[in-house]
């Protein structure tokens, strides 16, 4: 395989399948695979002594804090793989909201290939809206502000993107194949 960084990272919004696709390349690939999210509730946890998912995490301490966190997690899986060659090393898929931090990705800038997920609008709202309406999107107006979230987000997505797989009409093993082969036709090599 032919790659020239060594974190292949997955982005993109709630519900677009980072962690089921990374899940699945990881096995492919013979690579770990990392969750940002449970890296940040690792780090809460070891520090407060008690167990919150990732959406009360950010409740609690609020943007800023959880993006030090994130930042703080970034660092940590640096550590951990010892980056230190082009070689890929893992897997890691971000939150939906890190392309929003500007510190963690200036971080993991130079240690990751970033791979945009990306799903369309409505089918990403029908996944998010399953479970009732999410506390980051407004009980008024859930449809209109994902809306703006989306357009906001893609725009970000995009200019960070090294490579943008669209995912809408695919199976998992479709999207596997697709990005395993991207990864083996040297396509690495290339940069933003």
């Amino acid at each position: 395989m032919s790659v020239s960084k060594p974190i292949l990272v997955l982005m993109g919004m709630k519900h677009c399948g980072k962690t089921t696709l990374g899940q699945h390349v990881s096995k492919a690939l013979s690579l770990p695979f990392e969750d940002l999210d449970d890296r940040v509730s690792r780090i809460y946890t070891q520090r407060t002594g008690t167990y919150m998912p990732i959406r009360e995490i950010f409740r609690t301490l609020g943007k800023s804090g959880f993006q030090e966190l994130e930042v703080e997690g970034i660092n940590q899986l640096i550590e951990v793989f010892g980056i230190t060659s082009q070689n890929p090393v893992c897997i890691l898929a971000l939150g939906g909201g890190t392309i929003e931090n500007p510190s963690a990705l200036s971080v993991l800038d130079p240690f990751g290939y970033f791979i945009y997920l990306e799903e369309t609008e409505e089918i990403l709202l029908d996944r998010i809206l399953r479970g009732g309406i999410p506390s980051f999107l407004n009980e008024e107006d859930p449809k209109g502000d994902f809306h703006r979230l989306y357009e906001h987000r893609t725009a970000l997505y995009r200019t960070a993107a090294n490579w943008i797989l669209t995912t809408t009409g695919k199976t998992i093993d479709d999207l596997v194949q697709e990005l395993v082969h991207h990864l083996h036709a040297g396509a690495l090599n290339e940069r933003k």
